[in-house]
């Protein structure tokens, strides 16, 4: 683990009738949302954890549906994962 709490992290979204609903929580440090050109995938950083997680994406809910999965992991020593707002890979 490297910082934060372990688990008390949670990921929002807000819905286009401006209610916000928390899609994830479990995490620790989250950073990064990206999501792939169909938008039915999303991929973030637990950053504390050293983790990308993948999640499939309904796209007309937005809900998040079979939880996330491991998509990579960093093994400790291997350096740190910091993502910023856009989602580029900074050197830490």
């Amino acid at each position: 683990m490297r910082g934060g709490t372990p688990g008390a992290g949670s990921l929002y979204r807000t819905d286009a009738d401006g209610t916000v609903v928390r899609a994830l929580d479990g995490l620790t440090i989250v950073n990064g949302p990206a999501f792939t050109a169909a938008g039915t995938t999303m991929y973030l950083a637990d950053t504390a954890a050293g983790t990308i997680l993948r999640c499939r994406v309904d796209l007309v809910s937005g809900d998040l549906s079979g939880g996330p999965e491991t998509f990579a992991q960093l093994r400790d020593g291997e350096g740190s994962l910091q993502e910023d707002a856009l989602g580029s890979r900074t050197p830490g």
